[in-house]
């Protein structure tokens, strides 16, 4: 599978590749689509020569380390849910970082900011003192929520990068591929000209990526077709 071209990322994948080359330790991404997100982070780990490696982490699943098949771009996951708890993953990460285990990395970790910090002080500590340790195997940290508050004491080191709902050319893509399955699972009459897909679009302006989706399948559920007004009601 042919490497993501620069001129070919979204504006997200742009950025957060200047961050990458630049070497911040500490990025924050402020979005509902977690999912979304991490698949436009992983095309960008894999857009280098030597590609980064990327983690995941939860409180729920721990570690999840990213396999990313060279040939199909195809991920999976190799889990370890012994670094759950947030202690034992500021642990983790200060010993990997120690010993260049995790040099070129991209850590993504997911709802961080419901960790209380004020009652937390040693993962406050923890987290500020690895600051300098990632810059210099060239790895970040990436807090990623629907909120991402940042501690004061990290504020010199932590630089936020937008992230943005689905634009137009996002959600024709989006209206495209659910018309596509349709057809594919027996829809063989479904035919929506460009007029009608351009209005469902204009609707669906403002709603995530699922959001648009789901909206997008109840109009061919309902109607067996594309009706711009049902997006409009179900954005409403």
């Amino acid at each position: 599978m042919p490497k993501l071209a620069v001129e070919k990322m979204t504006k997200f994948q742009k950025a957060f590749r200047r961050f990458l080359r630049a070497g911040y330790p500490a990025l924050t991404i402020r979005s509902w689509e977690e999912p979304r997100v991490q698949g436009e982070i992983v095309g960008v780990t894999q857009s280098f020569d030597k590609p980064y490696n990327v983690v995941y982490w939860s409180i729920n699943r721990g570690i999840d380390k990213v396999l990313v098949d060279p040939d199909t771009g195809e991920t999976s996951l190799d889990n370890s849910k012994d670094y759950a708890e947030p202690t034992m993953l500021v642990s983790w990460l200060s010993e990997n970082t120690a010993n260049n285990e995790l040099a070129r990395t991209v850590i993504i970790l997911r709802d961080f900011h419901m960790i209380p910090m004020e009652s937390n002080p040693g993962i406050n500590r923890g987290i500020r003192e690895l600051f300098p340790a990632l810059k210099r195997v060239n790895a970040v940290l990436v807090f990623l929520g629907p909120t991402t508050v940042a501690p004061r004491e990290w504020e010199k080191s932590i630089h936020p990068v937008p992230y943005s709902l689905p634009d137009r050319v996002s959600l024709r893509e989006i209206l495209d591929q659910i018309i596509e399955s349709a057809i594919a699972s027996g829809a063989k009459d479904l035919k929506v000209d460009d007029a009608v897909k351009d209005k469902a679009v204009e609707g669906a302006l403002g709603l995530t990526a699922d959001e648009a989706e789901n909206a997008f399948s109840l109009s061919i559920v309902k109607e067996k077709n594309i009706v711009p007004s049902i997006i409009h009601d179900a954005k409403a």
